[in-house]
């Protein structure tokens, strides 16, 4: 891994004494740029912005899966994630609720859990993920 990054062994030790303190680096950084994506939708219709930010949320969770399932509930980069994705949702899912267009008996942890347990599925292909996916948004929307 170090060869690959450019970097001798020692200063990979050096930055990361442990694997765990690798991968927790790692997902940091991408979830620092999944919340950052979700700042650039700003200005879009909020449903648009919501089904923007749930897609790269959910193409997000299916690459870092190997670096979720290394870390623990009880990781302190977990939570840190945590506590900055979900702000961003909750506000997005409450707007949305206000206005009429999502589900009143669902709140963003409902969704949120339900895109862990889809990602975490085997598709045949990209495209039965796509229709999950489809599905789920369209279960979301107030009847």
């Amino acid at each position: 891994m170090a060869r690959r990054a450019g970097v001798g062994i020692a200063t990979l030790y050096r930055n990361f004494p442990t694997r765990e303190d690798l991968i927790e680096c790692v997902y940091v950084a991408e979830v620092d740029a999944l919340c950052q994506y979700g700042a650039e939708l700003v200005g879009l219709d909020s449903w648009t912005a919501l089904v923007h930010w749930l897609r790269r949320f959910v193409a997000y969770l299916g690459t870092k899966r190997v670096l979720i399932d290394g870390l623990n509930g009880e990781s302190g980069a977990y939570h840190l994630c945590e506590k900055r994705c979900t702000p961003a949702a909750v506000r997005c899912w409450n707007g949305l609720n206000t206005r009429g267009r999502a589900r009143r008996d669902v709140d963003i942890d409902d969704v949120m859990r339900l895109l862990f347990g889809v990602t975490g599925g085997v598709f045949r292909d990209q495209a039965q993920s796509d229709r999950a996916f489809t599905v789920i948004i369209a279960g979301l929307r107030a009847p």
